[in-house]
């Protein structure tokens, strides 16, 4: 009975060997695919920062030293889009004046939560 048992157990180990074979072979593969996805993912990050650097340059005055402020203290949550006549970040609705303003090219701060907001050039307010 012993050597049935043992007999087994070397079948059993040859089969989790072959099966742990595998799963290295499967890990190898996604570790590849997670390396070439990273370098594409690095080279467009560096891409969009070297954009926000040359956009960030030709900010001008006041709106400059406040967006930096802004920028400084909120990271990536300082600004939000206009969605649909509301802070895309609290879903406030801005009042016309703010709106009009903002379609004017005026930098406006959200009421609400203190975002900077913005829209897209093919927005047009309602």
């Amino acid at each position: 009975e012993l050597l049935d048992q043992i007999d087994a157990t070397a079948e059993s180990l040859k089969e989790a060997i072959k099966f742990v074979e595998e799963v290295k072979v499967e890990v190898a593969k996604v570790e590849k695919q997670v390396t070439e996805r990273m370098a594409v993912v690095e080279s467009e990050l560096a891409r969009v920062e070297s954009e926000l650097l040359t956009v960030e340059a030709q900010l001008d005055g006041d709106f400059k030293r406040d967006y930096f402020r802004l920028v400084a203290a909120r990271g990536e949550d300082a600004m939000a889009e206009l969605e649909a006549n509301s802070c895309g970040g609290c879903y406030q609705t801005l009042t016309t004046q703010l709106l009009d303003r903002l379609n004017g090219g005026v930098p406006v701060n959200c009421p609400g939560c203190g975002r900077l907001l913005y829209q897209t050039n093919s927005r047009t307010l309602s």
